[in-house]
């Protein structure tokens, strides 16, 4: 179920040039009738007939508010504004909502509606509350291609779509945040720091080897959906060019990468020295203010 929060700080902002501290103030919500309205996870209030409902806060305090009801759904933001005998209005616009499942043949299911996300579907017994009208409704699942269907949803309705997901094309790319490191153990790019984005989950083997095709490094590893990351040392390796290679549901890419141990730093030394010195300065202080 969606629900959207309206965070008051903003509002015991306002609120302070018309109450003194330690007051109780009182904010009035403008609304579709019957909506509910909930105060830090709990229901506090409808809105009632006449499209307004007001309740009293404590100032100093910070409410999460959000809008709830089974025929209606929230759109945009809250819109606060002050009245001319200093009341503070928050506005929330409500439209007629309906509740829309899908039956697919993968979960979870992202679903967007005019390219607004409106919630997650995991089986075919849940729903989620969207707005009624007619909207382009895309089905979305990690792994597989969008689906786009055009849909006509009349206030309070139930409906049930079918769609079959087709299993998108896999993907991945390497990433590296620099080609060349030196394990030296200066502590400045003593590893190779390798990034793969996938697509998908799959195993992939990870090789390094030099331009003749020597192999210094050689493993097959589960790469989940999105950013994966590995480490390559070096040992064993002598300075010099190599290709990475990385080969996932038979795609091959490949990038080169130096290794040279010649680049030290002097990083691990100017930490260790300065960690030395404020130690010194730390234990100084306390010892001549005793």
């Amino acid at each position: 179920m969606r629900k959207t929060f309206i965070c008051l700080m903003l509002i015991m902002l306002t609120l302070i040039i018309f109450a003194e501290e330690n007051d109780r103030v009182t904010i009035v919500f403008v609304s579709q009738p019957g909506v509910d309205l909930y105060i830090n996870g709990s229901f506090a209030i409808t809105v009632g007939p006449s499209g307004s409902a007001s309740f009293s806060f404590s100032l100093g305090n910070t409410y999460n508010i959000y809008a709830e009801s089974d025929c209606y759904i929230q759109v945009g933001e809250p819109f606060i504004t002050t009245s001319n005998l200093g009341e503070t209005i928050v506005f929330i616009n409500v439209k007629p909502a309906a509740w829309l499942g899908v039956i697919s043949n993968t979960y979870p299911l992202d679903i967007f509606v005019d390219k607004v996300y409106y919630g997650s579907i995991e089986s075919e017994d849940d729903m989620v509350k969207v707005p009624a009208g007619i909207h382009d409704v895309i089905v979305s699942s990690k792994g597989y291609e969008d689906e786009k269907v055009n849909l006509t949803l009349s206030w309070k309705e139930k409906k049930y779509i079918k769609v079959t997901l087709k299993k998108a094309k896999p993907e991945f790319y390497i990433i590296l945040p620099y080609s060349t490191f030196s394990p030296n153990g200066d502590w400045y790019r003593d590893y190779l720091d390798i990034k793969i984005y996938a697509s998908q989950p799959a195993t992939a083997t990870v090789l390094i080897k030099n331009p003749e095709g020597k192999v210094y490094m050689k493993d097959q590893i589960h790469l989940d959906f999105g950013i994966n990351e590995l480490k390559w040392d070096g040992k064993n390796a002598p300075d010099g060019k190599y290709i990475l290679e990385v080969n996932y549901i038979n795609l091959i890419q490949e990038r080169e990468i130096s290794l040279t141990r010649e680049n030290y730093t002097y990083r691990k030394e100017i930490t260790l020295t300065t960690i030395a010195l404020l130690s010194a300065a730390i234990l100084t202080l306390l010892y001549l203010s005793k």
